[in-house]
């Protein structure tokens, strides 16, 4: 009797347990969410305002009915006021959700140049513990364009799109992020910041590297909360804008986009898949959880580690025409979270065939763009169907195109333009709507990986003449060999120049750029600088703005090295006779005649040569400080002249010397130069008679 009395008392409080959460989780109010929680928008000083924006709020399903009772709207101190517009919600109590809202911007003709800030924020009622959502709403005014001194076609480009910090009550300010901007035709840039709250914690300091600024946060003053920026870059008529998330009180999280869509027709099954991007202030594991009414809304990425892409689809599956609502939760605990809205359209059943249904491209930066793809659009009715196509991508940027070759039998030809965007995964859908009321559109996934430019490896440094690698000279024109160096087919640059960037390539010898003679991907050519210190320089070069890991090289004052007729560094010298004739076996010359021999790595010279710049034809050329001899198999020759060769570029050595009359003769008599103490590799020789 007495076990039977335990087991139910154990049954009975089993069962109020089992009925206390179940009335908690049916009082349990909505987790509310509004998208876009940022709006940025721009206007141009006399054109016409822009249509209504949209605000919609949804709930998560199953979790009771909420309200939105009253909209209210908050001008940042000290700026301009009135120039936002929210229509007082209609119904009574108020607008069930999920709902949608204009804002509407108004009175902009009294607006000056500049970027404004504002609150937007939705009262609700049944939606404890979320009561009120806030949006920040930022406006930038342009002034109208003149034509001058603008680039109507300027691009600007940012990286990253968008930034993210934190901070803990009482701890260290956080460290500031680097924000790259390119400027499509390298002009120079203004930056502005502006705050929703008006306070000034958000900080943008120019640096000494002409394209990168600083990004700051002063939170110290800040209650715990989310806050939003914005950071506006100008550029010859142009504006590029990075949202700004700062979390007092948690690790901050930027996701993009803030909402998605889906369009489907009906029984589809899965569609393809589209990402959510998370960036943190900090690195972050993060949970993604979706809720949607009838399940649809499917994840396949619930955690990751940031930056992080979540990956998710929709699933038509035994659902009828019409609308659908849904959430993603993304967080790195429930008290740090960001709601994604997420909608779905269910349209008729599908009336064409795609295939295939998903295309990938893959895009180094810096190297050639991907090639177009193509997928055929065939009609599943019987009947000839004609069909239109548009794209969009998750991250809004307009890299995606396609065309249609319409009708059935028809195709979607889909192209990529990755030059805009940094390394990253991107992705986006385009849309095959067939002609007729009510007919559904069908969607194509894209996915497109932007790789970074690969790191250039230098593996060795040597002499353009000789191929000696034990030391280069100030002037010395000298041969970098490796991998990712250049571009893929050799480059040269127009006659008579000779550029410190080539192909995109630079190469700098102890920070002094060099002039580069050609560029490929596997060696290029350059002439040391004449400033470089003698001992050691180190050699790095460039490429697409990655740089090689730095190279020491000893350096000395005076490096030789005869060119060579088969460019090998031995054998015949590339050498002419008295006459001008080119020296060979077949044409030698004779003892006590001149011979004209060619070389590098004289050092600097009298007058001082200039790295990169053509050797004057009026005299006194330029000549080697330092002590200069030529022997031919041990004989010494008398030198007429060691210098610069007049009218080519300065480096390219040349030596008048007189034939020894006593040299042996031969097609092949060692000749050797020495600077300084320093020799050529020996290997080379001239035509004697």
């Amino acid at each position: 009797m007495t076990a039977f009395k335990s087991s139910l008392n154990k049954g009975i409080f089993t069962l109020l347990i089992c009925l206390g959460l179940a009335q908690t989780a049916f009082a349990q109010a909505p987790v509310l969410a509004v998208s876009p929680s940022t709006l940025m928008l721009n206007y141009t000083a006399g054109s016409a305002a822009p249509a209504g924006i949209p605000i919609m709020v949804t709930a998560a399903s199953g979790t009771g009915a909420a309200t939105v009772n009253s909209t209210s709207i908050t001008y940042s101190s000290g700026g301009p006021t009135g120039w936002l517009l929210i229509p007082t919600p209609t119904g009574a109590p108020g607008l069930s959700i999920p709902a949608t809202f204009n804002i509407y911007l108004v009175n902009l003709a009294s607006l000056p140049v500049g970027t404004y800030s504002a609150n937007v924020t939705l009262n609700y009622s049944g939606a404890d513990p979320t009561s009120a959502n806030v949006v920040a709403v930022f406006l930038t005014v342009s002034a109208a364009s003149t034509g001058g001194g603008t680039n109507p076609n300027e691009t600007i480009v940012t990286s990253p799109t968008a930034l993210a910090f934190s901070y803990a009550a009482g701890g260290s300010t956080p460290t500031p992020q680097a924000l790259t901007v390119t400027v499509g035709d390298g002009a120079a840039f203004t930056t502005s910041a502006v705050t929703n709250d008006g306070n000034p914690w958000l900080v943008v300091t120019p640096t000494a590297t002409a394209t990168i600024v600083n990004v700051s946060v002063n939170a110290s003053a800040l209650s715990p909360g989310t806050y939003s920026g914005l950071i506006t870059i100008s550029a010859s008529g142009a504006i590029a804008q990075v949202p700004v998330t700062l979390t007092v009180g948690g690790v901050g999280l930027m996701v993009t986009p803030t909402q998605l869509a889906f369009t489907l027709p009906q029984n589809y099954g899965f569609s393809p898949p589209q990402t959510i991007s998370v960036i943190s202030s900090v690195p972050a594991t993060v949970s993604a959880i979706a809720s949607s009414d009838y399940g649809w809304l499917v994840l396949d990425t619930p955690t990751a580690a940031t930056p992080a892409a979540i990956s998710l689809r929709a699933n038509t599956t035994n659902l009828t025409t019409g609308s659908y609502f849904g959430m993603v939760t993304v967080q790195t605990s429930p008290s740090n979270a960001t709601v994604i809205p997420v909608t779905l359209t269910v349209g008729p059943s599908a009336t064409l065939q795609l295939a295939p249904g998903s295309v990938s491209f893959s895009y180094t930066i810096a190297s050639a763009v991907p090639p177009l793809q193509t997928t055929s659009v065939k009609s599943l009715t019987g009947a000839v169907q004609t069909f239109t196509v548009t794209s969009t991508t998750n991250d809004g940027a307009a890299w995606l195109s396609a065309t249609a070759t319409s009708p059935t039998p028809g195709s979607v030809t889909i192209s990529v333009n990755p030059t805009i965007l940094a390394a990253g995964s991107y992705s986006g859908v385009v849309s095959v709507t067939p002609a007729g009321a009510g007919l559904s559109p069908q969607p194509i996934a894209v996915s497109l990986t932007v790789l970074p430019p690969p790191t250039p490896v230098v593996n060795a440094v040597v002499s353009s003449a000789s191929y000696g690698a034990s030391a280069i000279a100030p002037g010395e024109f000298v041969t970098l060999f490796g991998a990712a160096l250049g571009p893929a087919a050799l480059t040269t640059p127009p006659a008579g120049t000779y550029p410190t960037t080539l192909g995109g390539t630079s190469v700098t010898f102890s920070g002094i750029a060099a002039p580069i003679l050609y560029s490929s991907a596997t060696q290029v050519g350059v002439q040391v600088p004449y400033g470089i210190a003698i001992g050691q320089t180190i050699v790095s070069l460039q490429r697409n703005g990655v740089s090689s890991t730095l190279k020491p090289v000893p350096s000395v004052a005076a490096f030789p090295g005869f060119f060579t007729s088969n460019f090998s560094g031995t054998g015949q010298i590339a050498a002419l006779n008295q006459d001008y004739s080119l020296n060979s076996a077949s044409n030698p010359a004779a003892r006590g005649s001149v011979i004209i021999l060619y070389a590098t790595g004289e050092g600097v010279t009298v007058p001082a040569s200039v790295e990169g710049m053509v050797t004057t034809l009026v005299p006194p050329f330029p000549a080697t400080q330092l002590p200069v001899s030529v022997t031919f198999q041990g004989i010494p020759a008398v030198l007429q002249y060691a210098g610069e060769t007049p009218g080519v570029v300065s480096g390219l050595m040349q030596i008048n010397a007189v034939v020894p009359a006593t040299s042996p003769t031969g097609a092949a008599i060692p000749v050797l130069l020495s600077i300084n103490g320093q020799s050529t590799p020996g290997g080379t020789t001239v035509a004697v008679k």
